[in-house]
């Protein structure tokens, strides 16, 4: 609905240009301002003023008047001035839109700037769209400038576009002007507001984009995550939207699934939304692919690839013995661990346990001993590097010593070794030929005792003991000799480290004199016999 009102030379404001006007200046500089209560308009025509005093006004119309107190608006009427006014477009504020009230001196110097106001003022309940007030028939009245500034309209006139004006607002035009003869200088003013009553549809169109990002690299222990983030891009509501991802093989969500589709539903324009969702790789290697986003009316979008790198430290460990040692000599223990994996070890530990046979004396590189076991905390591991410990232990036994390892590190899995070495002992043997009376009468039975001892640190074979007796000393008796070919003959067998054993012989002396019985020691794993010999004294009787 288009409302326009326009009133022509409705009235003209006219002065005379003569030799002398005493000017008082209006304070309006252009701007709107709020409207407030005055003295009572006329509301049945247009009015004019000289002077001080306002024209009088008629008696009221018997009708309401329906636009209340903005029309009773009245500017200030300086002294030597005169004001005229009209309502648009009737000419009765009580069915008019717009009071036009122009304040003009009366009296002007030919050739001298002169200034005068026009006030315009919306008298509606609502807004005017629009307004503009023309400058037309100007007989003798030349503009020099305006605040606001004008625009020159055909005819030789002034347009002020003053826009929008809402309920009860007024704009004032402030006017300078020169009169270029002697007589009257006068202008006709027109006002001119064009209200527009539309109806519309919005026309939209949504637009989908979606952003997906991923853990970019990933130890094959860990949670990927992805996280998709769609958003409405174009105007109007975007419904029904899904977002789908099928996962690149060898890629599941923790709950085990190889796609998903995750229901966002409507997006506003301008609006996104943010879906989040953790995966793990069944492998290491590079896992690309793209997640899409749907939404009603065949709406689309795709997020383009993106990619995860899983990678994994993978350990090995070596084991390596000091080789084979004597009891109670020290040997070393050593591992090596290297990472032939493409992602770093971190949080590598090496443990050792003492091995039997064996106390521990020390460990390098940081190792302690925690119960029976050494622990290393190696750190990080770069990928084709590698880290050696060694911890120093004391045989106290004969046997095998094995020393052997375990290496575990963040998402590597752990890893094992051995070695074994052998405790070599030393052999060493002691005997005994002796008797309890060096002088014996001839004749009397005699005895001799003998004895050996394993005194070194491994086991004695094939024991013997051979004793040889002296020209005119004959065997008796034994419990465990034997005679052969004129010798007392002991075996001993096996005797084990620190063991003893003994036995004894009788013999007869058949003559007096200084005998000598000579004992000889054999076993295997001792080249050189030991010998041992035992003096006794024979009388005759």
């Amino acid at each position: 609905m288009k409302s326009i009102a326009s009133v022509k030379a409705w009235t003209k404001a006219a002065l005379i240009a003569g030799s002398i006007a005493a000017l008082a200046g209006c304070s309006s500089d252009g701007t709107v301002y709020e409207t407030g209560a005055r003295a009572p308009y006329n509301a049945g025509g247009p009015i004019e003023t000289a002077g001080k005093e306002p024209a009088p006004a008629p008696a009221p119309a018997p009708a309401t008047v329906a636009t209340g107190n903005c029309a009773n608006y009245r500017p200030a009427v300086p002294p030597g001035h005169g004001m005229t006014g009209l309502a648009f477009p009737s000419g009765d504020v009580r069915s008019s839109a717009v009071l036009v009230q122009q304040v003009m001196p009366q009296t002007v110097r030919l050739n001298q700037p002169y200034t005068y106001e026009i006030h315009v003022t919306n008298i509606t309940n609502g807004t005017l769209q629009n307004v503009v007030v023309n400058l037309e028939n100007v007989d003798n009245q030349a503009v020099q400038s305006s605040v606001p500034p004008g625009s020159p309209s055909p005819g030789g006139g002034t347009s002020w576009l003053l826009g929008d004006m809402a309920s009860c607002k007024t704009q004032v035009i402030k006017v300078t002007a020169k009169a270029s003869k002697q007589g009257t200088s006068s202008n006709c003013l027109s006002v001119s507001y064009n209200n527009v009553l539309c109806a519309a549809a919005n026309v939209v169109e949504p637009a989908l984009a979606i952003k997906k990002t991923m853990t970019a690299e990933a130890l094959l222990c860990d949670t990927i995550t992805m996280t998709f983030e769609v958003r409405n891009t174009g105007s109007g509501s975007a419904e029904n939207v899904v977002i789908k991802d099928t996962l690149p093989a060898g890629l599941t969500t923790t709950d085990g699934k190889t796609s998903v589709e995750i229901p966002v539903g409507t997006l506003a324009a301008g609006q996104s939304a943010t879906r989040t969702l953790t995966a793990k790789a069944s492998k290491t290697g590079r896992y690309e692919n793209n997640a899409t986003a749907s939404a009603a009316g065949g709406l689309t979008a795709d997020s383009g690839k993106v990619a995860v790198v899983v990678k994994q430290p993978v350990l090995a460990i070596d084991a390596e013995c000091g080789g084979n040692t004597l009891m109670n000599r020290n040997t070393v223990c050593k591992f090596t661990v290297k990472n032939s994996g493409d992602a770093a070890s971190n949080n590598t530990r090496i443990t050792a346990p003492v091995p039997a046979n064996t106390t521990f004396v020390s460990a390098d590189s940081g190792g302690r001993l925690e119960g029976t076991n050494v622990v290393w905390d190696a750190g990080s591991i770069a990928p084709n590097t590698s880290k050696t410990v060694s911890m120093t232990v004391r045989t106290v036994g004969m046997g095998q010593v094995t020393c052997s390892a375990t290496a575990s590190g963040v998402c590597a899995n752990a890893v094992s070794d051995s070695c074994n070495s052998s405790v070599i002992g030393v052999p060493d043997i002691g005997t005994l030929v002796t008797d309890d009376d060096g002088v014996v009468q001839v004749g009397d039975p005699h005895t001799y005792r003998v004895e050996v001892q394993n005194q070194g640190q491994v086991n004695l074979t094939n024991v013997k003991m051979v004793v040889t007796l002296p020209a005119g000393m004959e065997f008796v008796s034994s419990v465990d000799g034997k005679l052969v070919g004129g010798k007392v003959e002991f075996s001993f067998g096996t005797l084990p480290a620190g063991q003893r054993k003994a036995s004894s012989f009788v013999v007869r002396s058949s003559k007096s004199g200084e005998l000598l019985v000579i004992g000889e020691t054999t076993c295997s794993e001792l080249k050189t016999p030991i010998r041992d010999d035992e003096l006794t004294n024979f009388i005759d009787r």
